[in-house]
């Protein structure tokens, strides 16, 4: 009996196990079982079969067969996936299934290109036909695969389709010649962009609306699958319309085979920086740092595209051009909208974009001088800096936060500096904004009381000793024109706002530069004392006697200093009684 049991157990346990499909196979074929790549392998044949007859029966083209034999093929991608899900529950397959049915949308937007340019009344009803398909097969398998996608995500879904359709009707049926058509083209982009950021509703509701969506998907997966390939399809679709709608006349035939049109990587960018915004407001909602760096790096990016390069073909240089001319240079602009997305994301509550706010105001205020353009003299290049940095001072006084505050106020001191009146002398101008700087430190070291104002208060009365200093030294070195007074009256006022700042501080760091600041204000009255007695007397040795009764003070101070800190002891009787004898 023991040993029919031990027999027996193994062999129900064997048989009570689901037999796995393939498992069986070498790990080539497992891979092949699992992952089902022939639906993709299809859709490129057929496509590309589809290309072929389009290119051979170019001189007497009908469109509508093509038309039906791509939306045939559409429908039973189709209806294959929707038997897949409702009879087998094969949710693998279907995946790779609703890819293929993306990139027929984009074949269907694109293939009609040519029809359009040669005929604009049948290819707007062609797109117009092949939008209805598209609408219809997505709603098609939503509703009858109980596929729950709210109309937060669905309508930017079907606004994005109408896109990638529909547009090209738009570069066709305006008015104003070739220049109108190619600034169409690119306001394509924009408009991506714009369609992207209607999925914020969606993306603040968070994944909570999302947990039963009737399929085995679970959140980000389902729906921003379709999003991100649906996003990467419409910026191969700004590519193609260049290269289909771009007036070529100045273009040689050889470039226009290579097919180099007017498109520049910059174009991506307000796709680019919508995709930062959906990032970063999903990090706030989910509390995910992974998103928040994806976010905060997304106008990083923006600037990388936006580098020009030499060497591009003669449409694209050409735009390049009139774009400068229009807006200014692509980064230059791309610097803008890097300082509004990161001003957005500090006035969301990101506070790691601080660096990113100061550091592109600051880059705009550089760079607008070294690529004017027209928005650049329309006003200050400075505007950015002062308007973030005043925002950092609201941001880190409202949160207590001495190094946020101080990060504005010294960005507000740099834009002060850039808009003051052109006849300062640059000494002065950098004279003011550094001492501005100074002051603006040693301010925020007593505003505040968090763990950084320490070093703000230790540094800020530094500055002072520093500065007093070169109030003492730099008008002689440079025969600066100023009052005679002027050097001696800065360092008595910096001497007495150290011994000031020293009192309230009580750190040993302070009171060294008051003492610091009190030399050198002492020596400074002495040199202006010996100028003055040698140019009223006429003596040589005025300096000699200055600078004797100033080491007399210095003994007697020294002496005062002893007498003040020893303790005076009493005599004692024994003392006493020696000295009455």
């Amino acid at each position: 009996m023991p040993d029919s049991a031990d027999v027996s157990a193994p062999a129900t346990s064997n048989a009570g196990r689901a037999r796995i499909p393939g498992s069986g196979l070498p790990e080539l074929m497992k891979c092949l079982w699992t992952h089902n790549p022939f639906y993709l392998i299809s859709v490129a044949l057929v496509l590309h079969s589809v290309r072929l007859w389009h290119h051979d029966s170019i001189e007497a083209f009908n469109p509508w067969p093509l038309m039906s034999i791509i939306g045939g093929y559409l429908l039973l991608v189709a209806v294959t996936g929707f038997l897949l899900i409702k009879l087998g529950r094969v949710w693998d397959d279907a995946r790779s299934i609703f890819l293929v049915i993306l990139l027929l949308f984009v074949e269907l937007s694109l293939i009609f290109d040519g029809i359009l340019l040669r005929d604009v009344s049948n290819g707007t009803l062609l797109l117009v036909t092949g939008w209805s398909a598209a609408v219809v097969v997505s709603e098609c398998l939503l509703l009858g695969l109980r596929m729950r996608l709210p109309w937060t995500y669905r309508g930017p879904y079907h606004l994005l389709l109408a896109l990638m359709f529909l547009y090209p009707v738009f570069v066709m049926s305006g008015s104003g010649g070739s220049e109108a058509v190619v600034w169409r083209i690119f306001y394509f982009s924009p408009c991506v962009a714009v369609a992207l950021l209607g999925l914020l509703p969606a993306v603040r509701r968070g994944r909570a609306e999302l947990v039963q969506n009737g399929t085995p998907w679970n959140w980000p997966w389902y729906p921003w699958t379709l999003f991100g390939f649906l996003t990467v399809c419409l910026s191969l679709r700004a590519w193609a319309l260049t290269l289909s709608f771009d007036p070529v006349t100045n273009q040689g035939l050889d470039d226009a085979m290579r097919m180099q049109g007017m498109f520049g990587s910059y174009f991506l960018i307000p796709v680019v920086l919508s995709l930062g915004v959906l990032l970063l407001e999903a990090s706030l909602v989910e509390r995910r740092q992974i998103l928040n760096v994806l976010g905060l790096i997304a106008p990083a990016v923006c600037l990388v595209l936006a580098i020009p390069f030499e060497g591009g073909s003669l449409p694209y240089l050409e735009f390049r051009n009139q774009f400068a001319d229009r807006f200014g240079s692509p980064f230059w602009l791309s610097l803008n909208f890097c300082w509004a997305f990161y001003t957005y994301a500090l006035i969301r509550g990101v506070k790691e974009s601080i660096a990113g706010v100061l550091g592109a105001a600051l880059a705009i205020m550089v760079f607008g001088r070294i690529w004017p353009s027209p928005a650049y003299l329309l006003g200050f290049p400075a505007i950015p800096l002062l308007v973030s940095a005043a925002i950092a001072m609201i941001r880190g006084a409202i949160r207590n936060d001495s190094r946020i505050f101080l990060a504005g106020l010294l960005g507000v001191t740099l834009a002060a500096r850039d808009m003051s009146p052109e006849f300062w002398s640059p000494l002065l101008r950098e004279a003011i904004a550094w001492n501005l700087a100074s002051t603006g430190i040693l301010l925020t070291g007593l505003l505040f009381h968090d763990r950084a104002a320490k070093y703000w208060q230790r540094a800020g009365s530094m500055l002072l000793a520093v500065n007093c200093a070169l109030a003492a030294i730099i008008p002689a070195i440079f025969e600066l024109r100023l009052p005679n007074a002027a050097p001696l009256t800065y360092c008595v006022l910096a001497t007495f706002l150290a011994v000031a700042y020293a009192s309230v501080t009580r750190l040993r760091e302070c009171r060294i530069s008051a003492v610091v600041c009190l030399v050198i204000s002492a020596a400074r009255a002495m040199l202006e004392f010996a100028e003055l007695l040698k140019k009223n007397f006429h003596w040589d040795g005025a300096l000699y006697f200055v600078v004797g009764i100033g080491t007399f003070a210095v003994a007697v101070a020294i002496s005062t200093l002893k007498s003040t800190s020893s303790p005076i002891a009493s005599p004692t009787a024994e003392e006493n009684g020696q000295t009455m004898m």
